[in-house]
C-alpha cells in the first residue's frame, strides 16, 4: 500500500485497495455506536472525509481517510494512518470510497438519515456498485441491502422486511412473508413493499415472534430492489 497514490483528480478505473476480509466504511451521518461497536469489532475501518471524525471520537484510527477532505477536521486527518485525496466533484465521498477500495463485505456506517438528499446518492452508489462486493447500509433505524438477484435470509417471525424497487422490478415468487411478491410487479409511482413483514411459520399467529423463518425472494425481470430491515440485523442481510 505504500506505493499507492495520496491525491487523485479522477476516481480509478479499477480499485487500488483491497482487502481479503470485511470491512466498515463510515460517512459523516448518524448511526446506532452500540450497533456499530457490536458490527465492527477487529474490522479495518475506512473513513469517508468528516467519517474520520466519527472514527476519532470511538478512539480507532482508520486506516484510510478518502473523499475530497473539504468536511473532515484537522485532528481526524491527523489521526488516519493514510489519505487519499480525490478531487473529483462529480461523485460523492461513498461513492468513491466505492471505488477506490475492494472487500468481500462492507458494513457502511454514516451514509443515510441525516439529510434527505445524501441518504438518495448513498443508496444510488450502493445500486451501481460492484456486483461481487457485498454492502449493507446502516443507520440508526435500518439496515439496507441491493439486490439483482435472489434474496436469502434467516429472520425472527413479525421482522419488517421492505422491498423497495429501484425503478421497475418484477418478482417471481417469495417464501416467508406475510404479502406475498408472487408474480408482483412494483414500481417507483406504482405497487410498493412498504412494511412488508417476516411470516410466522405457516402464516400461525400464536407462534411465538421470535421464531427464525427462512425467506426467499425470486425476482424476475427489472432494474434491481432494495431490502430494509432493522438495524441490528445487518448481518443477516448479507447470507
Amino acid at each position: 500500500m505504500t506505493s499507492l497514490p495520496s491525491q487523485l483528480s479522477d476516481l480509478p478505473d479499477a480499485p487500488l485497495i483491497h482487502y481479503d476480509q470485511p470491512v466498515v466504511m463510515l460517512g459523516g451521518g448518524d448511526f446506532d455506536d452500540r450497533l456499530y461497536h457490536e458490527l465492527a469489532a477487529g474490522m479495518p475501518v475506512i473513513a469517508a472525509d468528516s467519517g474520520g471524525d466519527h472514527a476519532l471520537a470511538h478512539g480507532v484510527a482508520p486506516e484510510w481517510v478518502i473523499g475530497d477532505m473539504d468536511s473532515i477536521s484537522p485532528d481526524a486527518r491527523d489521526a488516519a494512518i493514510r489519505h487519499l485525496h480525490i478531487s473529483d466533484q462529480f461523485s460523492t465521498d461513498f461513492e468513491k470510497l466505492l471505488a477506490c477500495v475492494h472487500a468481500p463485505q462492507i458494513f457502511a456506517f454514516g451514509f443515510l438519515g441525516k439529510r434527505m438528499d445524501h441518504s438518495l446518492a448513498s443508496l444510488h452508489a450502493l445500486a451501481k456498485a460492484r456486483a461481487d462486493m457485498a454492502m449493507v447500509l446502516v443507520d440508526r433505524h435500518d439496515a439496507v441491502v441491493f439486490c439483482r438477484q435472489r434474496f436469502n435470509a434467516s429472520l425472527p417471525a413479525g421482522t419488517r422486511l421492505s422491498i423497495w424497487p429501484l425503478q421497475r422490478q418484477s418478482f417471481q415468487n417469495s417464501q416467508g412473508l406475510v404479502w406475498p411478491l408472487d408474480d408482483l410487479l412494483i414500481e417507483a409511482g406504482g405497487v410498493l413493499g412498504t412494511s412488508n413483514q417476516v411470516a410466522a411459520p405457516n402464516n400461525v399467529p400464536s407462534v411465538s415472534q421470535h421464531a427464525e423463518v427462512p425467506v426467499a425472494i425470486t425476482p424476475g425481470q427489472g432494474d434491481g430492489y432494495f431490502v430494509i430491515t432493522e438495524g441490528r440485523f445487518a448481518e443477516r442481510l448479507l447470507g
